[in-house]
């Protein structure tokens, strides 16, 4: 049921529908981009790309992350010069011990050029302290 009230968030969000296959989206963090469409993050390491009206998702990019407790794929940012720059960020658990932010530069909806920005950010591997 959770996931259907998140996805139901997700298609108000985007005023449109959202067509589902057998891999539905699990959204725990949101980015709407500047000109249309989201980025969904799934605490589970995956975000993805919803198009303008929701006709397309698309994997924009994928990590491996640490999921115990309250950790995992926990932010997602986007650049204040998006347009220009196309820079899209993750704050993550990595493991048991660091979190970390991620950049990636966006390319026709594909996450290229990761760039580890702050890594040995601390936490105690069950709480996201973030």
């Amino acid at each position: 049921m959770k996931k259907q009230a998140s996805l139901i968030a997700l298609v108000l969000f985007l005023g449109g529908a959202v067509v589902l296959g057998s891999d539905a989206l699990a959204p725990d963090q949101l980015a709407a981009a500047p000109g249309g469409g989201v980025f969904v993050a799934e605490r589970g390491g995956v975000v993805h790309f919803v198009s303008p009206g929701g006709s397309e998702i698309t994997r924009f990019a994928e990590l491996e992350v640490f999921t115990l407790g309250e950790c995992g794929l926990l932010g997602i940012a986007l650049d204040p010069e998006y347009r220009i720059n196309g820079f899209v960020y993750c704050f993550a658990t990595v493991s048991d011990r660091e979190q970390r932010i991620i950049r990636w530069r966006n390319e026709n909806g594909l996450g290229v050029d990761p760039v580890v920005i702050r890594e040995n950010l601390p936490t105690n591997g069950s709480v996201h302290n973030g």
